[in-house]
């Protein structure tokens, strides 16, 4: 990384502008040996290295808001995701950096650009050159002389698998048991038809998961039958890692039972997914129950839409809690997504922080996966949302096809207090056709009973949205610095769930018209 910039003509362009004093630290950040002595403030074991290693590169990814080049700001969070070059084949080692305050880091009142992003040993070295503030006559910044090395520790790598496979030494890496809460048996179960097949209910249970590799002692381990792996095979590496049940599903192989000692609990049950589901809830204490929840499900529009619906909750003053594609976001921490809908436990695990950090509401993206593989079964949302219905995820690992997709979309309208519904999708009749709940709907035709009219598309130099007038339901004019008609989609979406929340019409409209999202339409300045 820091030989390219050296010959990189808009880093070089950076460098030869007017009033841009070259600091004696640049040549450093540009990639010239970083473990040379004269680093500033770096530890002894760093000093130690070699001093022909150079610093390793961090690929800023997609899922992150730092990018080469972007501005800064004081009481922004820069949030860092790297891609190792060390990685192995068909796997993405990923190394997550910490969340840095870039208030923490510039002096009040001045922004900067982030120059250059490295590894080198334990540590990661961020180069931000200072920008300083010019008169507002001027309309513009310059580049100051100032550059800051900002030095933080990596995080542990988190790997990640190109391809749903089964993992060396245990089932799907899905729910960890970090958190060790002791309960009965019976606790776990309580809402479940099961069947004991030996031991006792009032077994102690310390943990819960469905990867072998997480279990302790204590642990009840859920066999998962996977797409390409049985969780039932692993049963004996549960046991001789000292788990006290292990939960099978009906009619596996009895040479799998016949691996279980008679000290260790059996439950059969008829889904182990649908059981975990269930488990996990009760696991930590029933944490949906203690929130405003909402379920997004659709082909498109699913990330967009709960990222408008969360800003707007928040500048409202309702804490609200976030998971989705790009991440899952609990006030000030977040981190990226492995799925859309991560499996039951991380979801109630991730309840339950939300609730202890002050969350009052929580929105998600409901995926036809996640429905299908029972990991949102036992929670009742209290609105549930379908934005549109494309051909989609229909494959072998996936969906078999279009009518089960569907199908399984509409298992959320089951499961939920109240529907809010796209009245101009042509399978929004289908995928309601059997809805247990009370359904609300919008779009841009007549039918929806909040709609969006008059909308004009803007481009403006350097900009680009649209406004629109909202009628029906509630009667606003709304402004969007977003491009598209389904852009107007999304924001009605939104506008409908939050009108739930007797949000006021100006923090509507104010949130609306600076909603952006990481990866979604983002603009891209090419030039003044």
């Amino acid at each position: 990384l820091g030989q390219k910039r050296l010959s990189d003509p808009v880093a070089k362009a950076r460098r030869d502008r007017p009033g841009f004093r070259r600091h004696a630290d640049d040549d450093r950040a540009l990639g010239r040996d970083a473990a040379r002595d004269d680093l500033p403030d770096l530890p002894e074991a760093l000093k130690a290295q070699k001093r022909a290693q150079a610093l390793t590169p961090v690929r800023i990814e997609h899922d992150t808001n730092a990018r080469i080049g972007q501005p800064v700001h004081p009481g922004e969070r820069l949030h860092i995701v790297g891609a190792d070059r060390r990685s192995a084949h068909k796997e993405c080692e990923r190394v997550k950096l910490s969340e840095i305050a870039v208030k923490d880091l510039l002096r009040e009142r001045t922004s900067g650009i982030i120059i250059s992003v490295a590894v080198a040993g334990d540590l990661v070295i961020i180069h931000i050159q200072q920008v300083h503030s010019c008169s507002s006559q001027q309309r513009r910044d310059r580049l100051g002389h100032d550059c800051l090395f900002v030095k933080i520790a990596r995080d542990p790598i988190v790997r990640r698998r190109a391809h749903r496979r089964p993992l060396r030494g245990g089932h799907f890496a899905t729910s960890c048991s970090e958190t060790r809460i002791s309960m009965n048996l019976s606790k776990l179960l309580e809402k479940l038809s099961y069947t004991l097949v030996s031991g006792s209910v009032e077994t102690q249970v310390e943990s819960l998961t469905s990867d072998s590799r997480k279990v302790r002692e204590n642990t009840a381990f859920v066999c998962i039958v996977g797409a390409v792996s049985d969780g039932h095979t692993y049963i004996q590496a549960a046991v001789e890692q000292k788990a006290s049940v292990i939960v099978v599903q009906q009619g596996c192989k009895k040479e799998y039972l016949a691996q279980i000692p008679d000290t260790v609990t059996v439950v059969s049950v008829e889904n182990t997914r649908y059981a975990l589901a269930f488990m996990s809830a009760a696991y930590f204490d029933d944490p949906a129950e203690k929130l405003f929840t909402i379920g997004i499900t659709g082909t498109k529009g699913k990330t967009t839409t709960t990222y408008m619906i969360r800003n707007v909750l928040e500048a409202c003053g309702i804490k609200t809690g976030l998971i989705g594609t790009i991440e899952t976001i609990i006030g000030d921490e977040s981190w990226a997504s492995c799925n859309t809908t991560p499996e039951s436990y991380q979801i109630h695990e991730s309840f339950a922080k939300m609730v202890k950090a002050g969350c009052k509401a929580v929105v998600m993206e409901v995926s036809s996966q996640g429905l299908k593989l029972d990991r949102t079964a036992g929670i009742l949302f209290d609105i549930g949302v379908f934005t549109n219905l494309e051909p989609d995820h229909i494959g072998p690992n996936e969906h078999a096809s279009f009518e089960e997709y569907l199908a399984c979309k509409a298992k959320l309208f089951s499961q939920c207090k109240t529907g809010i519904v796209n009245a101009d999708d042509k399978h929004t009749a289908e995928v309601i056709k059997n809805a247990t709940c009370k359904i609300e709907t919008y779009g841009l035709s007549e039918k929806a009973q909040l709609r969006a009219c008059d909308i004009c598309l803007k481009h403006e130099r350097g900009t680009v949205g649209l406004t629109y007038h909202c009628t029906g339901a509630l009667d606003m004019d709304v402004a969007l610095n977003l491009p598209g008609k389904f852009s107007v989609y999304n924001s009605l979406c939104a506008i409908a769930v939050t009108r739930h929340f007797q949000v006021p019409q100006e923090t509507l409209k104010k949130t609306l018209a600076e909603v952006k999202v990481k990866g979604r339409i983002e603009l891209v300045k090419v030039s003044d």
